[in-house]
């Protein structure tokens, strides 16, 4: 794609070359860092025997988030939604 940065990040010590929009440099970068902490966390927490069952807990950490936020999401739209029907039904009496 154009106008993609090539950006190597390190994720549990594995080193991974990827392409971002320059836009989402910074976000890609802060994601990495959170992953990896959480990895260093997990670590220091819980006996492991590969670094891949680490990820597997923060990948379920951060999904179950995400998967929190969008629910929410969905109903405040559903609530605005809402609204802005009852408002129009009053505007169009």
């Amino acid at each position: 794609m154009k106008n993609e940065l090539n950006v190597n990040v390190s994720i549990a010590d594995r080193l991974y070359a990827i392409k971002v929009k320059p836009e989402d440099k910074t976000l890609v970068e802060n994601a990495v860092g959170k992953i990896n902490t959480m990895v260093q966390e997990y670590s220091e927490r819980y006996a492991f025997k590969d670094k891949q069952d680490l990820l597997a807990m923060a990948i379920l950490q951060y999904s179950t988030l995400l998967e929190k936020l969008e629910s929410g999401n969905m109903s405040d739209n559903k609530r605005i939604t809402d609204d802005l029907l009852y408002i129009d039904s009053l505007l169009t009496l």
